[in-house]
Protein backbone atom coordinates (compact mmCIF):
# COMPACT_ATOMS: atom_id res chain seq x y z
CA UNK A 1 0.00 0.00 0.00
CA UNK A 2 2.96 2.60 0.78
CA UNK A 3 4.41 1.73 -2.63
CA UNK A 4 1.31 2.38 -4.40
CA UNK A 5 0.75 5.86 -2.21
CA UNK A 6 4.21 6.84 -3.16
CA UNK A 7 3.57 6.00 -6.93
CA UNK A 8 0.37 8.01 -6.76
CA UNK A 9 2.17 11.18 -5.28
CA UNK A 10 4.71 10.91 -8.07
CA UNK A 11 2.31 10.84 -10.34
CA UNK A 12 0.20 14.12 -8.84
CA UNK A 13 3.52 15.78 -8.87
CA UNK A 14 4.82 14.79 -12.21
CA UNK A 15 1.68 16.05 -13.46
CA UNK A 16 2.15 19.16 -11.37
CA UNK A 17 5.38 20.35 -12.47
CA UNK A 18 4.10 19.81 -16.23
CA UNK A 19 0.64 21.17 -16.52
CA UNK A 20 1.96 24.25 -18.73
CA UNK A 21 3.61 21.61 -21.14
CA UNK A 22 0.37 19.24 -20.99
CA UNK A 23 -2.22 21.99 -21.64
CA UNK A 24 0.11 23.68 -24.54
CA UNK A 25 0.27 20.00 -26.17
CA UNK A 26 -3.33 19.56 -25.86
CA UNK A 27 -4.98 23.02 -27.09
CA UNK A 28 -2.06 22.51 -30.25
CA UNK A 29 -4.32 19.45 -30.74
CA UNK A 30 -6.97 21.36 -33.80
CA UNK A 31 -10.43 19.27 -31.84
CA UNK A 32 -9.46 20.51 -28.48
CA UNK A 33 -8.54 24.25 -29.60
CA UNK A 34 -11.66 24.57 -31.54
CA UNK A 35 -14.27 22.58 -28.51
CA UNK A 36 -12.47 25.57 -26.09
CA UNK A 37 -13.13 28.34 -28.68
CA UNK A 38 -17.02 27.37 -29.32
CA UNK A 39 -17.30 27.23 -25.31
CA UNK A 40 -15.74 30.48 -24.73
CA UNK A 41 -18.01 31.91 -27.40
CA UNK A 42 -20.97 30.55 -25.87
CA UNK A 43 -20.03 32.30 -22.34
CA UNK A 44 -18.71 35.25 -24.17
CA UNK A 45 -23.15 35.37 -25.36
CA UNK A 46 -23.98 34.51 -21.67
CA UNK A 47 -22.38 37.02 -20.42
CA UNK A 48 -23.21 39.61 -22.67
CA UNK A 49 -27.26 38.11 -22.46
CA UNK A 50 -27.18 38.30 -18.59
CA UNK A 51 -25.45 41.55 -18.20
CA UNK A 52 -26.46 45.09 -18.35
CA UNK A 53 -24.35 46.49 -20.67
CA UNK A 54 -24.25 50.67 -21.05
CA UNK A 55 -22.26 52.31 -24.23
CA UNK A 56 -21.08 55.01 -23.71
CA UNK A 57 -19.68 56.86 -26.90
CA UNK A 58 -21.59 54.98 -29.81
CA UNK A 59 -22.25 57.82 -31.42
CA UNK A 60 -18.26 57.54 -32.44
CA UNK A 61 -19.03 54.23 -34.09
CA UNK A 62 -22.56 55.88 -36.27
CA UNK A 63 -20.05 58.39 -37.74
CA UNK A 64 -17.86 56.62 -38.64
CA UNK A 65 -20.11 53.49 -40.34
CA UNK A 66 -19.54 53.88 -43.81
CA UNK A 67 -15.89 54.36 -43.59
CA UNK A 68 -13.42 52.51 -43.04
CA UNK A 69 -12.01 52.08 -39.32
CA UNK A 70 -9.35 50.84 -36.98
CA UNK A 71 -10.61 49.69 -33.61
CA UNK A 72 -8.20 49.40 -30.89
CA UNK A 73 -8.34 47.97 -27.11
CA UNK A 74 -5.45 47.24 -25.10
CA UNK A 75 -4.54 43.22 -24.98
CA UNK A 76 -6.28 42.56 -21.79
CA UNK A 77 -9.53 43.78 -22.56
CA UNK A 78 -9.54 41.97 -26.20
CA UNK A 79 -12.57 39.91 -24.99
CA UNK A 80 -14.91 43.24 -25.75
CA UNK A 81 -14.55 42.93 -29.65
CA UNK A 82 -16.97 40.21 -29.57
CA UNK A 83 -19.49 42.04 -27.75
CA UNK A 84 -18.93 45.45 -30.07
CA UNK A 85 -19.83 42.60 -33.38
CA UNK A 86 -22.98 42.18 -31.50
CA UNK A 87 -24.09 45.15 -30.98
CA UNK A 88 -23.31 46.91 -33.99
CA UNK A 89 -22.71 44.30 -36.49
CA UNK A 90 -19.23 45.69 -36.63
CA UNK A 91 -17.60 43.37 -39.30
CA UNK A 92 -13.99 43.42 -40.19
CA UNK A 93 -10.52 41.94 -39.74
CA UNK A 94 -8.61 41.60 -36.49
CA UNK A 95 -4.77 40.75 -36.67
CA UNK A 96 -3.66 37.42 -34.01
CA UNK A 97 -0.82 36.69 -33.44
CA UNK A 98 0.84 32.67 -34.41
CA UNK A 99 0.76 32.05 -31.09
CA UNK A 100 -1.15 29.18 -29.24
CA UNK A 101 -3.15 32.40 -27.54
CA UNK A 102 -3.57 33.99 -31.18
CA UNK A 103 -5.04 30.64 -33.02
CA UNK A 104 -7.57 30.56 -30.05
CA UNK A 105 -8.75 34.18 -29.89
CA UNK A 106 -9.07 33.71 -34.09
CA UNK A 107 -11.11 31.01 -33.51
CA UNK A 108 -13.53 32.98 -31.12
CA UNK A 109 -13.85 36.05 -33.13
CA UNK A 110 -14.82 34.03 -36.34
CA UNK A 111 -18.30 33.50 -35.26
CA UNK A 112 -19.36 37.13 -34.83
CA UNK A 113 -17.69 38.08 -38.05
CA UNK A 114 -14.58 39.01 -37.42
CA UNK A 115 -11.50 37.19 -39.68
CA UNK A 116 -7.98 36.68 -38.97
CA UNK A 117 -4.72 38.26 -40.29
CA UNK A 118 -2.11 36.14 -38.71
CA UNK A 119 0.92 38.04 -37.69
CA UNK A 120 4.53 37.31 -36.40
CA UNK A 121 7.26 39.19 -34.34
CA UNK A 122 9.57 39.09 -37.26
CA UNK A 123 10.13 41.70 -39.78
CA UNK A 124 9.16 40.19 -42.67
CA UNK A 125 5.92 38.87 -40.74
CA UNK A 126 5.71 42.42 -39.62
CA UNK A 127 5.89 43.96 -43.37
CA UNK A 128 3.26 41.38 -44.39
CA UNK A 129 0.61 42.21 -42.22
CA UNK A 130 0.96 45.78 -42.90
CA UNK A 131 0.39 45.62 -46.56
CA UNK A 132 -2.35 43.05 -45.73
CA UNK A 133 -4.36 45.53 -43.28
CA UNK A 134 -3.83 48.74 -45.89
CA UNK A 135 -5.44 46.59 -48.34
CA UNK A 136 -8.50 45.75 -46.42
CA UNK A 137 -8.83 49.32 -45.09
CA UNK A 138 -8.02 50.20 -48.94
CA UNK A 139 -10.99 48.21 -49.81
CA UNK A 140 -13.12 50.08 -47.00
CA UNK A 141 -13.00 47.11 -44.26
CA UNK A 142 -12.83 47.28 -41.17
CA UNK A 143 -9.81 46.47 -39.10
CA UNK A 144 -8.91 45.34 -35.18
CA UNK A 145 -6.33 45.30 -33.08
CA UNK A 146 -4.34 45.21 -29.81
CA UNK A 147 -1.46 48.42 -29.72
CA UNK A 148 -0.07 46.65 -26.65
CA UNK A 149 -0.15 43.42 -28.40
CA UNK A 150 1.36 40.12 -28.23
CA UNK A 151 3.88 40.39 -25.71
CA UNK A 152 3.57 44.22 -24.22
CA UNK A 153 4.26 46.21 -22.27
CA UNK A 154 1.05 46.23 -20.68
CA UNK A 155 -0.90 49.39 -22.02
CA UNK A 156 1.83 50.74 -24.36
CA UNK A 157 1.31 51.63 -27.87
CA UNK A 158 3.39 49.87 -30.76
CA UNK A 159 4.29 51.07 -34.36
CA UNK A 160 2.29 49.06 -36.33
CA UNK A 161 -1.70 50.44 -35.47
CA UNK A 162 0.18 54.65 -36.08
CA UNK A 163 1.19 53.40 -39.55
CA UNK A 164 -2.18 51.44 -40.54
CA UNK A 165 -3.75 54.98 -39.18
CA UNK A 166 -0.95 57.29 -41.17
CA UNK A 167 -0.31 55.28 -44.17
CA UNK A 168 -4.25 54.87 -44.77
CA UNK A 169 -5.95 57.56 -43.77
CA UNK A 170 -8.10 55.58 -41.37
CA UNK A 171 -9.49 56.97 -37.97
CA UNK A 172 -8.29 54.94 -34.83
CA UNK A 173 -11.67 54.02 -32.64
CA UNK A 174 -10.24 53.08 -29.25
CA UNK A 175 -12.59 50.93 -27.44
CA UNK A 176 -12.04 50.05 -23.33
CA UNK A 177 -14.66 47.83 -20.90
CA UNK A 178 -15.03 47.23 -17.26
CA UNK A 179 -17.51 45.74 -15.09
CA UNK A 180 -18.48 45.23 -11.67
CA UNK A 181 -17.85 41.73 -11.49
CA UNK A 182 -14.77 41.06 -13.25
CA UNK A 183 -11.55 38.81 -12.68
CA UNK A 184 -7.94 40.06 -13.69
CA UNK A 185 -5.62 37.57 -14.62
CA UNK A 186 -2.76 39.74 -12.84
CA UNK A 187 -0.09 37.10 -13.25
CA UNK A 188 -0.15 37.86 -16.79
CA UNK A 189 1.76 41.09 -18.12
CA UNK A 190 -1.71 42.39 -19.95
CA UNK A 191 -3.54 41.92 -16.51
CA UNK A 192 -6.47 39.87 -19.04
CA UNK A 193 -10.10 40.88 -17.76
CA UNK A 194 -12.83 37.65 -18.12
CA UNK A 195 -16.02 39.65 -16.93
CA UNK A 196 -18.68 37.07 -15.57
CA UNK A 197 -22.37 36.82 -16.16
CA UNK A 198 -24.91 39.02 -14.96
CA UNK A 199 -22.91 41.85 -14.21
CA UNK A 200 -23.24 45.56 -15.29
CA UNK A 201 -20.41 46.52 -18.02
CA UNK A 202 -19.55 49.74 -18.96
CA UNK A 203 -18.08 50.28 -22.50
CA UNK A 204 -16.43 53.31 -23.66
CA UNK A 205 -15.58 54.28 -27.33
CA UNK A 206 -13.64 57.31 -27.71
CA UNK A 207 -13.40 59.75 -30.11
CA UNK A 208 -12.14 59.33 -33.31
CA UNK A 209 -8.52 59.36 -33.58
CA UNK A 210 -6.66 60.43 -36.52
CA UNK A 211 -2.51 60.02 -37.17
CA UNK A 212 -1.36 62.59 -39.90
CA UNK A 213 0.69 62.13 -42.76
CA UNK A 214 3.25 63.74 -41.52
CA UNK A 215 2.78 63.59 -37.87
CA UNK A 216 5.82 62.45 -36.19
CA UNK A 217 5.14 58.52 -35.04
CA UNK A 218 6.54 58.87 -31.78
CA UNK A 219 4.36 62.40 -31.20
CA UNK A 220 1.10 60.13 -32.59
CA UNK A 221 1.96 57.35 -29.98
CA UNK A 222 1.91 59.79 -27.22
CA UNK A 223 -1.13 61.15 -27.83
CA UNK A 224 -2.56 57.64 -28.48
CA UNK A 225 -1.45 56.34 -24.97
CA UNK A 226 -2.85 59.09 -23.41
CA UNK A 227 -6.26 58.32 -25.11
CA UNK A 228 -6.51 54.90 -24.28
CA UNK A 229 -4.59 54.54 -20.89
CA UNK A 230 -7.43 57.39 -19.16
CA UNK A 231 -10.32 56.07 -21.05
CA UNK A 232 -8.95 52.41 -19.42
CA UNK A 233 -8.48 54.20 -15.90
CA UNK A 234 -12.23 55.80 -16.40
CA UNK A 235 -14.30 53.11 -17.16
CA UNK A 236 -12.61 50.63 -14.26
CA UNK A 237 -13.39 54.06 -11.88
CA UNK A 238 -16.81 53.47 -12.78
CA UNK A 239 -16.78 50.32 -10.26
CA UNK A 240 -14.28 51.51 -7.98
CA UNK A 241 -11.24 49.90 -9.35
CA UNK A 242 -7.51 51.27 -9.21
CA UNK A 243 -5.52 52.50 -11.82
CA UNK A 244 -3.94 49.75 -13.54
CA UNK A 245 -0.19 49.84 -13.63
CA UNK A 246 1.50 50.90 -17.52
CA UNK A 247 3.68 48.22 -18.09
CA UNK A 248 7.56 49.17 -18.59
CA UNK A 249 9.99 47.68 -21.60
CA UNK A 250 12.34 45.14 -20.55
CA UNK A 251 15.97 45.97 -19.87
CA UNK A 252 18.19 43.79 -21.98
CA UNK A 253 20.85 42.96 -19.24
Amino acid sequence: MKKIFNLKKQLVLWLYRRQKKILKFLFALPFISSVAAYLVVGLLMFVYYTSRVKFTGAGNIRKTKNKPVIYACWHGRLLIIPMIALKYKARGYAIASRSRDGQLIAKIQKPFGIKSIHGSTGRSGAIDVLRSGLRILKEGKNLGLTPDGPRGPHMKVHDGILYFAKMSGAPILPISASANRAWFENVRWDKFMIMYPFSRIHIDVAEPFYVGKKEDIDVARARLEKVMQEQAWMVDAKFGRPKQEVGKPKVKK
